[in-house]
């Protein structure tokens, strides 16, 4: 998620040698459950 973070997704998944599109879905899967785990936190409060 580094790379991502510091340059474009479509060079970030050159470098690890696999599709933007599939790049894309890990970030998005990763904002989701960060998103969740938030929720769910605040929840137990």
């Amino acid at each position: 998620m580094t790379l991502v973070r510091e340059m474009p997704v479509n060079a970030a998944a050159r470098i690890m040698e696999i599709t933007d599109k599939r790049l894309w879905r890990g970030v998005e899967q990763k904002t989701v459950l960060d998103f969740f785990f938030i929720v769910y936190k605040n929840s137990l409060l």
